[in-house]
């Protein structure tokens, strides 16, 4: 099914819904916007969406590893335009494919102008990013410490600069009732 095009379902036919990939692979502004209108029409009054997205600094940093490991995947004009639009396009068949990375003001902004009550966005990964087996290595090793350490990735996920760098970030939002 296409995600701009929810025909086969109902208008305000589901409770909730989760969106966890389409916002990476639709790499066009228009079609993110039809698409968001469409979980709109479809949702119940009151029902919520929890969707995922990339946040565009992270994906800035992440081309740019991407450009170093593999530059065959990468060149100076693919770098660019995920700096200037937070598009990628690999240029070869290997790796991620494209994807779109979103600035979150913009995506807070869309959910708004769509009819939806933003209710929070955090990121999904935190301060731990990158360094996830690690931190999970710590429950084992320093209980107490890693107590203290998921305390603090979940009280910093809400701020702008670890949304903005710290790997995947979620928006909740509500349909307006």
């Amino acid at each position: 099914m296409n995600a701009t095009n929810l025909a086969n379902y109902k208008t305000e036919s589901i409770e909730n819904t989760l969106l966890f990939g389409p916002l990476y692979h639709l790499t066009e502004e228009t079609e993110i916007k039809k698409y968001i209108k469409e979980i709109h029409r479809v949702l119940k009054r009151g029902g919520l969406v929890f969707a995922s997205f990339i946040p565009q600094v992270c994906g800035i940093k992440s081309i740019l590893e991407r450009s170093i490991a593999s530059p065959e995947q990468v060149d100076a004009h693919s770098f660019l335009k995920v700096v200037e639009e937070g598009v990628f396009n690999n240029l070869t068949n290997t790796g991620f494919q494209e994807v779109k990375y979103l600035n979150p003001d913009w995506i807070h902004n869309l959910f708004s102008q769509q009819g939806f009550i933003n209710l929070e966005m955090r990121s999904i990964r935190g301060i731990g990013y990158g360094m996830e087996e690690d931190v999970l290595k710590l429950e084992k090793e320093r209980p107490a410490y890693f107590c203290k350490v998921m305390e603090i990735l979940h009280q910093t996920a809400d701020l702008k600069a670890i949304i903005e760098t710290s790997g995947h970030a979620i928006i909740v939002a509500k349909k307006e009732e």
